[in-house]
């Protein structure tokens, strides 16, 4: 899809529902980095609160900080997403989903289920999986 379609989706911070699992969203903030944020309601019941720490419209990029870490649902903590779209060839648009986190134990000597193997595992897993609904949504999909 063309950038400014993607930008349409990405940007809106408040209405994330495309998200994989998302049943609802409540939001608050005014779209205003460190001040924007986002509960998103899952439909197993769960919740994933989330700030936006950067907006730059120009540049099109969005960054996203995870509040509270739930190792249990995402093995990592302090996660951290900046979100760039370029424009590619053919009118398309190339999304680049860079994260920073740490494994889910953070300290020495993690258990298996929380080491780094597994974060990194489970960070591209989500973050393949949020492309993969991105795309399905600016499709129309």
């Amino acid at each position: 899809a063309p950038p400014g379609k993607v930008w349409a989706v990405v940007a809106d911070f408040a209405h994330a529902d495309w998200v994989p699992g998302v049943d609802r969203v409540e939001a608050s903030g005014d779209d205003v980095p460190d001040q924007a944020r986002r509960r998103l309601i899952m439909a197993d019941g769960g919740v994933i609160e989330e700030l936006l720490t950067k907006r730059d419209a120009e540049r099109m990029m969005l960054g996203v900080h995870r509040e509270g870490d739930d190792v249990k649902r995402l093995p990592a903590t302090n996660y951290t997403a900046l979100i760039t779209l370029r424009p590619a060839e053919d009118g398309k648009t190339q999304v680049e989903w860079k994260a920073r986190f740490y494994r889910g134990y953070p300290n020495n000597d993690p258990p298996p289920e929380l080491n780094d193997d597994v974060a990194i595992a489970a960070v591209t897993a989500l973050q393949r999986a949020y492309l993969a609904a991105l795309k399905a949504k600016v499709e129309g999909r």
